[in-house]
């Protein structure tokens, strides 16, 4: 450890440097100086300072931060302004709605932290909220406007996103899943029992729809519907509606509808090309079992998609014109060597599991008969 000190010779005081060295016992010792010069002439560096550090205080700061500029640029804050209303003047309502859509993509977290977690971040700095603004009761009522104008706010920032990004919305993918929930159902329009994709048919859940551009990957539209919806009863009620939204954000074309095989069907087909929706989808093997018999050998063409961070996925494929639900659509046909041999190795670890668990629960079996016996 290096220090300076002062040290008197001949009635003068003279600025050494000086080494210390632990002697073992909690103490030290010095080992070594180096001469400075006269202290009188250095004496000015060496005043005591006028404040004095009280505390330290650490923030966070980087991604915050940079989420915060970037709902700057999207006009988050007078989006959220604009759309939601409170019969008593809040005006802290839009600012915590943003810093709620912060926490939540920086640090998730429950309502009543949300406080806390704001008081530790450089934003309590760069805004002009209190912290008392993020308690728990004010993050909830936050909420119930956040829900009320839900689809305005989406829409007003699909709009500045689109424009910024030059969306095309050309193409589209168009996907379902569910939640699962251990929550009662107290007179819920949403919460409903379904085919629940993790198996957890015992529980309430609720459906989500999520629409992405397909060139950028960008999510723009969301829906939550009912549990018990299948994706064939979904797409009879959305299909107007996603017209509606992509109409209110200034699109006017067709657009190419990439979705999920189980809405395949004559009537959802003949909808959604009457909303001016064209479809990309797959075919289900108990309803058009000749595709899925074709000789790998037949299929002669080759398609070599690349990828980042895999080598390079080779796809054989074969292409026809037939008739499907009445009208004329080009059927692709193709064979993907990586997924069945992924296919593959998930069986065996399937099937080496279940004998596991077959002949743990056999020996148990014994070993209760021998007791019994």
């Amino acid at each position: 450890m290096t220090y300076f000190f002062k040290k008197k010779l001949k009635n003068k005081y003279y600025l050494f440097a000086g080494n210390n060295k632990a002697d073992g016992k909690g103490g030290s010792f010095r080992i070594n100086s180096k001469y400075i010069g006269p202290y009188n002439e250095l004496s000015e560096y060496f005043q005591h300072a006028d404040t004095a550090i009280v505390y330290q205080w650490h923030f966070d700061y980087g991604l915050s931060h940079t989420i915060y500029e970037l709902t700057k640029q999207l006009g988050m804050l007078q989006i959220f302004q604009h759309n939601t209303k409170k019969k008593t003047d809040d005006p802290f309502l839009a600012m915590r709605i943003v810093l709620m859509v912060i926490n939540r993509l920086v640090s998730p977290c429950a309502k009543y932290s949300i406080e806390k977690w704001y008081s530790k971040s450089n934003l309590c700095n760069v805004t002009d909220m209190p912290c008392r603004e993020l308690e728990s009761q004010k993050v909830y009522r936050a909420m119930d406007k956040l829900d009320e104008s839900g689809v305005k706010i989406e829409t007003a920032l699909c709009k500045v996103i689109s424009a910024q990004e030059n969306i095309s919305f050309k193409t589209i993918y168009l996907d379902f899943t569910n939640q699962e929930t251990y929550s009662r159902n107290h007179e819920s329009e949403l919460l409903d029992y379904g085919h629940n994709k993790r198996g957890k048919d015992d529980l309430y859940q609720v459906n989500i729809s999520l629409c992405c551009d397909a060139e950028s990957g960008i999510p723009f539209f969301h829906k939550k519907y009912p549990g018990n919806y299948n994706d064939k009863q979904f797409i009879k009620v959305y299909t107007q509606e996603l017209r509606q939204r992509l109409t209110d954000i200034g699109w006017k074309g067709r657009n190419t509808l990439v979705i999920d095989r189980g809405i395949n069907g004559k009537d959802n087909f003949d909808l959604l090309l009457e909303h001016q929706f064209d479809y990309i989808g797959g075919l289900i093997e108990r309803d058009f079992p000749t595709y899925f018999e074709i000789p790998k050998s037949e299929l002669r063409k080759k398609y070599t998609c690349k990828r980042e961070t895999k080598p390079p996925l080779k796809i054989k494929y074969a292409s026809r014109v037939d008739e499907i639900y009445g009208k004329k659509h080009k059927i692709v046909i193709f064979y993907n060597q990586e997924n069945y041999d992924y296919k593959i190795a998930q069986l065996e670890l399937d099937l080496a599991r279940y004998q596991k668990t077959c002949e743990h629960n056999l020996a148990e079996i014994k070993a209760e008969n021998n007791k019994k016996t």
